[in-house]
């Protein structure tokens, strides 16, 4: 999701059609009423992608081998919700607004 920002689209103009066009493809933002995209397209391609074949390369395999993937499937998951924290406590990439406070509904209310 880090190489979505390669993709510059700064040469389309910043009004009608083309703005829509910016804004739904790439650039989150508050900033253009009424459309106020959080979720640009691009940003989600790769995610989506990576999962499906993950899940066809898993539909593929026998139970003893799921079974084996088991644990470096839950390792994974327990790394990625330390980084959720580590990311989040630092106010990191991702999120339109920072973090405002430290209640439940402060750290979970994210925009990516």
């Amino acid at each position: 999701m880090l190489l979505d920002q390669l993709l510059d689209l700064s040469f389309l103009p910043n009004e009608g059609f083309w703005l829509l066009v910016k804004l739904y493809l790439h650039v989150p933002s508050y900033d253009y009423y009424p459309f106020q995209v959080l979720y640009p397209i691009i940003s989600w391609f790769g995610v989506m992608g990576l999962c499906w074949c993950f899940g066809v390369y898993l539909n593929h395999l026998d139970n003893e081998r799921i079974r084996k993937l088991s644990k470096p499937i839950a390792l994974m998951g327990i790394v990625s919700l330390v980084a959720f924290v580590v990311i989040r406590w630092l106010n990191g990439y991702g999120n339109l607004v920072s973090r405002q406070g430290n209640t439940i509904q402060a750290w979970l209310a994210v925009s990516k």
